[in-house]
C-alpha cells in the first residue's frame, strides 16, 4: 500500500460522516443543517442531503489540497458534491464531473480515468491535481447557494497529487471500511 495514502503527512483530512460530520485527522469537525443519514451497500451510514437545504459546513481546512477522494451516490446525474473555497468544486452536470476552478485536474471513477457518472449508484471519486488548493472554505452537499441530493461518505483530501493505482487501493479499502 502506498505510504501517502494513510501519512497525515500527506492526507491531510477525513470525514467518514458514518454518523457524524467530525474531521478524524486535524479536528476540522463540519456542522450539519439537516442532518440526515443512508445507508450503505457496505453497512455504514453515509451523509444524505436532501437537495434544498441540508450541508455539511466545516470552513477553512488547509492550504495545498492536491487530491479529494470520496464516494458518492447522486441522486441524479447533475448534483453537487462540495465546495473546497469560493469557486472551487466538485459536481456533476449530465453525468460528467465538474471540476471548476481547479488547474488541470485529472478524474477517476471507480479506478479508471473517467469523468462519467450515473445516477443512484454508489461510486469511488478521486479528483487529483499537481496543483495546491486553498482549501478554506469547505462545504459538502452544496456550492454557494446550489445543493445537492446525493449521498457522500468517506471524503478524504490528500497533500499530494494521487495516481491511478492509488486511486484504485483507496476505492478498494474505502469498500471494506464503509
Amino acid at each position: 500500500m502506498s505510504y501517502r495514502l494513510t501519512s497525515p503527512q500527506f492526507r491531510i483530512e477525513q470525514w467518514n460522516l458514518n454518523g457524524n460530520a467530525d474531521g478524524l485527522i486535524r479536528g476540522n469537525d463540519g456542522t450539519w443543517t439537516g442532518e440526515s443519514y443512508s445507508t450503505t451497500p457496505w453497512g455504514s451510514q453515509a451523509a444524505d442531503f436532501d437537495g434544498t437545504d441540508d450541508k455539511i459546513a466545516v470552513g477553512d481546512v488547509y492550504n495545498g489540497i492536491k487530491s479529494v477522494s470520496f464516494f458518492v451516490n447522486p441522486d441524479t446525474t447533475t448534483e453537487q458534491f462540495m465546495e473546497l473555497a469560493s469557486g472551487i468544486d466538485v459536481d456533476v452536470t449530465a453525468g460528467t464531473i465538474g471540476t471548476t476552478g481547479w488547474t488541470s485536474p485529472t478524474v477517476y471513477v471507480d479506478g479508471a480515468l473517467s469523468s462519467a457518472l450515473i445516477a443512484d449508484y454508489w461510486q469511488h471519486v478521486v479528483v487529483a491535481s499537481a496543483t495546491g488548493i486553498n482549501a478554506n472554505a469547505v462545504n459538502f452537499g452544496v456550492e454557494t447557494t446550489n445543493f445537492g441530493d446525493c449521498s457522500l461518505a468517506l471524503i478524504k483530501f490528500y497533500a499530494c497529487e494521487l495516481s491511478l493505482d492509488e486511486a484504485i487501493k483507496l476505492g478498494h479499502m474505502g469498500r471494506r471500511g464503509l
